[in-house]
């Protein structure tokens, strides 16, 4: 089943494996355009004033039925089917 629902502060821990691996693949495919790393900490943070903000969002397609802030952080999005990490994210700055 897929869920759409805004993203609280309790889905960063899960929203940072998902950027690193998109990261990568930017970076593998566009290198003069992105870092094939980015700080953590500023990736947090980042996300934590878009969920937060009052004119901006981040959407999260979830595919299964287990929240992101309660399964294993060992799964990804290419491993399962039932993953706890999201399987889109939409985020606007309006």
């Amino acid at each position: 089943m897929l869920t759409i629902r805004h993203a609280t502060p309790a889905d960063i821990p899960a929203l940072l494996p998902l950027n690193a691996i998109v990261q990568a693949w930017h970076a593998t495919h566009y290198p003069d355009r992105f870092r094939k790393t980015v700080d953590p900490e500023y990736v947090r943070s980042f996300f934590e004033a878009m969920i937060e903000g009052e004119t901006s969002f981040v959407d999260l397609a979830l595919w299964g039925l287990c929240p992101p802030a309660t399964c294993s952080p060992a799964l990804t999005p290419m491993t399962a089917a039932r993953s706890p990490y999201p399987a889109a994210i939409c985020m606007s700055n309006t």
